[in-house]
């Protein structure tokens, strides 16, 4: 028997059109950010065990309980190039949906919207000879953009769990997409430009609630999506005066205030592509100080309120 080295790797995502069947064919594959995808379907195996007082320590045997696979898919945030304004949906288009978020076209710009439709998508992931899938699956993501690097963007969830099986690694065409450096960037609090950035993070989190039934297979029902709610977090450079620009003072006003972040090109006219995200009513919940090599920063907390908490938009190309 070989050794399983992960040395060949692909994993492939498609929104379900019945929600938690799993579909088989017409897959996207997603470029994994990192080396390892064994992470990307793990098994949550549940044991049920019958503890009982007897004289001689006899343990009875017990039975297996819920089953389901936790998902986690570490990607890049890409948007397609220019040449190609007539699929502007970018290849994690299918991770947002699945994450309740709408996918709205119009011309060559694609933007995400939070709703309260739920969509899945199936999972399928393959290691060297071995085949992995989970259907139904559901969760939330994570948008990371440091000053100088690749914009992140990361997928965990849950789904149904499927034994892993024999299954040869497809033939992979990954998405034309393009990796945009987080620099010469576009990026505003409050209408405040003009400031020194050296991170924004977004993370759109989604609690699924264990669904436990008398009548289902083992006790268990799946999820049931209870919450969401989007954390915005950004470092600052402390800025000489406050008159200008005064985070603690904002977060005592308890006001709201719109967020913007432009990686790329959305001028009107212009050529290329873009990722833009923008919160009309971010709330400060959170300022932090402190010294980084004599430089005085501030580590900032934000929630996205409001009925449209969020927009994420993927540019393809001119949008006049």
């Amino acid at each position: 028997m070989a050794m399983n080295e992960l040395r060949d790797a692909v994993v492939q995502v498609k929104s379900e059109v019945t929600p938690g069947q799993a579909e088989t064919t017409g897959f996207t594959t997603i470029e994994i950010n990192g080396t390892d995808s064994a992470g990307v379907l793990s098994p949550d195996l549940a044991f049920v065990e019958a503890t009982v007082l007897r004289p001689d320590f006899d343990q009875r045997p017990g039975t297996p309980g819920r089953a389901k696979s936790n998902i986690s898919i570490p990607s890049y945030a890409t948007a397609k190039p220019a040449a190609d304004p007539v699929a502007p949906t970018p290849a994690n288009g299918i991770l947002l949906k699945a994450c309740g978020l709408s996918e709205t076209v119009s011309g060559e710009s694609c933007t995400y919207t939070p709703t309260t439709t739920d969509q899945s998508m199936t999972v399928w992931s393959f290691n060297d000879g071995i085949k992995t899938i989970s259907a139904g699956v559901r969760g939330g993501f994570s948008l990371d953009m440091s000053a100088g690097q690749y914009p992140t963007m990361s997928f965990t969830g849950e789904g149904d769990y499927t034994a892993p099986s024999n299954g040869a690694v497809p033939v992979a065409t990954y998405p034309n997409e393009i990796l945009h450096q987080v620099a010469t960037a576009s990026m505003t609090i409050g209408g405040v430009s003009g400031l020194v950035i050296r991170n924004f993070s977004f993370t759109w989190d989604v609690t699924q609630t264990e669904r436990l039934d008398v009548n289902s297979s083992n006790g268990y029902k799946g999820t049931a999506v209870t919450a969401k709610v989007g954390r915005i977090s950004t470092t600052v450079e402390f800025q000489d005066s406050t008159s200008t620009w005064n985070p603690e003072a904002l977060l005592t006003a308890g006001a709201t205030h719109a967020v913007n972040l432009e990686v790329g090109d959305f001028t009107a006219g212009a050529s290329g592509s873009a990722i833009r995200f923008e919160s009309a009513a971010a709330q400060i919940t959170g300022v932090s100080r402190s010294a980084d090599s004599g430089v005085l920063v501030a580590s900032i907390d934000m929630i996205a309120t409001g009925a449209t908490p969020f927009n994420l938009i993927f540019k393809s190309a001119d949008l006049s």
